[in-house]
């Protein structure tokens, strides 16, 4: 598993105090009393900073959690240099470098004077010089402690040590750089964790299986996966070392006959129509009983319902390509199976097109409103269809693959 260093958490510990500065209700007072001095400090600093009347309470609160701060962090490098332990000394790197970031961040405030003329004092302590000899010592441990680990890959085979060495390194040149031959190190150590496979489709159906076909199985995200130490080939290449075969094992693929149906029918709408209110009639219609009207008055209008139609030419097309067989990984050692997974996959392909013969356009649906003016289109080739059905079949294996990590005992 990937190290975890004292210095990101402390880096998300900052990340997470600037959350708080503009989510949390949490008080500075809280946050010092749980024990979260630099946390506190950093929603101090960005409290005061600026101000010109400081508030006392924040001024003397920040004072206390940076004398606690300093008081926790110097005991815990007495304890850990007290303890003789090699591998303290990245832990103790992390710690002077916490020490030298809050200094920094409250040193600009000083002297630091609230409203009310009181000045805080801060027990800033040179750390440079102890520093330099921490972060030393760390970058010596930690190349050889890669070093020890590549050596109980060469005698174990195992890989879990070639891959604990490379992110030994990784920390090492993360936090203080290179150190002697730690680069080509650190090569070797990602070579020999990874693990090696190559692809092989074996066609146990009737339907002979176009070579896009292949290579569209084969063509693997390769970065994706060395990430997750699988190196992956989509050939055996000759004389190079495997430690897992992938085998694509095809055994029923079917692919229907192009399909393409006609037909037509008719679609009815009610819907209401403004009337002039005449009624189609010379005598207008009027909606008063008055029997009195005054003869330069307009007729009003009204809404009246009428039933409009339209005839409609429908072209339904559809093709269909269905595959189904298993895929397998076996541990090129001894044959065995490490992992097994039934795959199908269906590509379909439909397509409507709509064409208005006579009628009211009014009367459609809003389905065959949005296929009006589709037209045929040539079906795909058999090539086409088993090209994309290759695909969904490659994505749903390496779905699950991406999650399955083999022991690396079983490279013993």
């Amino acid at each position: 598993m990937k190290r975890l260093t004292i210095s990101k958490l402390t880096m998300l510990l900052y990340l997470v105090s600037g959350l708080l500065l503009v989510f949390s209700c949490t008080s500075a007072k809280k946050l010092a009393e749980s024990g979260k001095y630099d946390e506190a400090i950093v929603y101090l600093v960005k409290k005061l900073r600026g101000k010109r009347k400081k508030s006392p309470k924040k001024v003397r609160l920040l004072e206390y959690a940076f004398a606690k701060a300093q008081a926790r962090d110097f005991r815990e490098i007495k304890r850990l240099k007290a303890s003789n332990r090699e591998e303290n000394w990245t832990a103790i790197s992390d710690i002077y470098e916490g020490i030298k970031r809050r200094q920094d961040l409250i040193e600009p405030l000083t002297p630091l004077t609230d409203k009310n003329g009181y000045t805080a004092h801060f027990d800033f302590v040179d750390v440079v010089g102890a520093a330099i000899k921490a972060d030393n010592k760390a970058r010596s441990f930690l190349y050889k402690d890669a070093v020890r680990l590549m050596e109980r890959f060469k005698k174990t085979h195992d890989k879990y040590y070639a891959r604990e060495a490379f992110y030994a390194l990784e920390e090492l040149h993360d936090k203080y750089g290179e150190y002697e031959n730690s680069r080509l190190l650190q090569d070797k150590a990602y070579e020999a964790g990874m693990d090696h496979y190559f692809i092989h489709i074996k066609n146990r159906s009737r339907t002979i299986l176009p070579a896009s076909f292949a290579r569209t199985l084969s063509d693997v995200p390769r970065r994706d996966f060395e990430k997750k130490w699988k190196a992956i080939d989509p050939v055996r290449v000759k004389n190079k070392h495997y430690d897992y075969a992938i085998v694509y094992e095809i055994n029923e693929v079917e692919i229907s006959p192009d399909l393409q149906k006609e037909r037509e029918f008719e679609e009815t709408k009610v819907i209401e129509k403004t009337s002039s209110g005449t009624n189609g009639l010379s005598t207008p219609i009027f909606l008063d009983d008055s029997k009195e009207k005054d003869k330069t008055s307009k007729p009003k209008e009204v809404k009246i319902k009428i039933t409009v139609k339209a005839r409609v030419l429908e072209v339904f097309q559809h093709k269909s390509a269905w595959i189904r067989g298993v895929v397998r990984v076996y541990r090129e050692k001894d044959h065995g199976i490490v992992f097994t997974e039934p795959l199908e996959s269906e590509y379909v392909f439909e397509n409507y097109a709509s064409k208005l013969l006579s009628g009211d356009e009014r009367a459609l649906s809003d389905e065959t409103k949005r296929r009006l003016g589709n037209r045929p289109v040539a079906f795909p080739s058999d090539d086409d269809f088993l090209y994309d059905a290759a695909n969904y079949m490659k994505s749903k294996f390496f779905a699950i693959f991406r999650k399955f990590t083999p022991s690396t005992q079983n490279n013993r």
